[in-house]
């Protein structure tokens, strides 16, 4: 528990329009804002494993899956750059082109966004990508499911964690969101390519426990 004392020193060093959003939440508690401020911290925290451990398994499968297509060396390939969306708030194209000075394939694949991972899940690559080799890359999906339709679900699954793992890195507040969803969207996308991978994340991480302690 926070002391009056306590809430009044870090509320100010947290500044009063970040405060004020747990304490609107917290039906103007300053003491439970506090509590609340402290959990989603932690909350936070105990995200990043499993958060960390999608991203490298969902750019490392997609990785894989466009090399079936355009050869290892698909982020220096001519003909993948010109498959990628070119416009947008966020441009695929531009982004891949902007790492070309990097000396390898692994150095690039290492510094795109995790939304360039997103969008290689839209339907402008199921002929190319996805149809031929969505069950050979994700191979513990359900595949009995249509491609489109499992695509579809990493797609939007994917952009949830995305906006998720943005507001975590910026410090935001994550406490009205629906975490258990989102993390049983990250271990299910995990477990799409690995379910040993699955079963070790699910195991070695401490979201369950801290969204059973919200205050």
């Amino acid at each position: 528990m926070f002391s009056e004392e306590e809430v009044s020193a870090i509320s100010n060093v947290i500044s009063e329009p970040r405060f004020s959003t747990y304490l609107s939440a917290s039906d103007g508690n300053s003491v439970e804002a506090m509590r609340l401020y402290d959990w989603n911290i932690r909350a936070s925290s105990a995200f990043l494993p499993v958060l960390s451990i999608l991203e490298i398994c969902l750019r490392n499968t997609i990785s894989e899956a466009i090399s079936k297509s355009y050869s290892s060396d698909w982020p220096f390939s001519g003909a993948f750059h010109v498959s990628l969306a070119n416009k947008g708030r966020f441009n695929p194209r531009r982004e891949l082109l902007s790492h070309q000075q990097k000396p390898t394939p692994g150095k690039v694949i290492a510094d795109l966004k995790f939304a360039f991972w997103e969008k290689m899940f839209t339907a402008r690559h199921d002929e190319v990508i996805w149809k031929p080799y969505f069950g050979s890359t994700f191979g513990k999906a359900p595949l009995a499911r249509d491609f489109r339709d499992l695509r579809g679900q990493a797609f939007s699954q994917v952009g949830a964690i995305r906006e998720l793992r943005n507001r975590i890195a910026h410090h935001e507040p994550i406490f009205a969101r629906d975490l258990r969803r989102e993390y049983d969207y990250a271990l299910e996308l995990i477990s799409w390519r690995c379910d040993v991978t699955h079963s070790w994340v699910s195991k070695n991480n401490a979201v369950l426990e801290v969204l059973n302690g919200r205050p």
